[in-house]
């Protein structure tokens, strides 16, 4: 966002040469339209459960 005015589309784009975390690979845990985001990280072992944070939160929440 500092650096071109917009939120990534991929998080490939700023991980640059280091491999995202397995978490971050999930087909919905990164959702960008250069506005804003939603990064939402599932719970291991329990589909329904994730834990979300969206570019205007401080915190993080979970959902179900």
């Amino acid at each position: 966002m500092d650096s071109t005015g917009a939120y990534p589309k991929d998080l490939a784009e700023v991980a640059g040469d280091e491999p995202l975390p397995w978490l971050l690979l999930e087909p919905d845990a990164y959702r960008s339209d250069g506005a804003g985001y939603i990064l939402q990280i599932r719970h291991p072992g329990n589909p329904f459960l994730a834990d979300v944070r969206q570019h205007n939160q401080t915190r993080w929440r979970i959902t179900q």
